[in-house]
């Protein structure tokens, strides 16, 4: 009997350690009520900036926003705004690669919605394809960006 029980002993070990390493990971990764709260409270200050065109300082507060919680899409809305009234949109297209990779892919998708229709409305009709097929290859996607991407198409003579 003793012998059967020292064969379990290593799977009941590796058991409890896995269990542990789970543990500690979603408990080390989960949004409090006060970082929502530090949140809400720097997005509203940012629409604040924002509406009274006070860009600089909206674009860092933003930031400050998505520091807390990079995993929500408010900030990264609020950013990528900012850019595309700039008409920065390279650079609101770099945001979108590089710093909105936390974001759930339905997020970014509605992100790059936002894009594709800002290339439309100046005219950037290769672009416009080109980033809603971005936006379309993230897995699911807005439907913004699906009514984007078939404007884009049209605009491009693509069907």
């Amino acid at each position: 009997m003793k012998t059967a029980f020292k064969k379990f002993i290593p799977w009941i070990i590796l058991v409890l350690i896995v269990g542990g390493l789970v543990a500690w990971y979603f408990i080390s990764n989960r949004v409090t009520s006060e970082e929502n709260a530090n949140y809400d409270v720097k997005i509203a200050e940012a629409q604040k900036w924002y509406e009274g065109r006070e860009y600089s300082i909206a674009m860092s507060t933003y930031y400050a926003a998505a520091e807390l919680i990079p995993s929500r899409v408010e900030a990264f809305e609020g950013i990528v705004n900012i850019l595309l009234d700039k008409n920065r949109m390279e650079e609101a297209s770099s945001i979108l690669d590089q710093s909105a990779q936390k974001l759930s892919s339905y997020d970014q998708s509605f992100l790059y919605a936002i894009l594709c229709e800002k290339y439309l409305a100046n005219g950037n009709d290769a672009s416009a394809l080109e980033t809603c097929k971005k936006g379309q290859g993230l897995g699911e996607i807005h439907q913004n960006l699906e009514l984007a991407l078939g404007r884009a198409y049209l605009r491009n003579g693509d069907t």
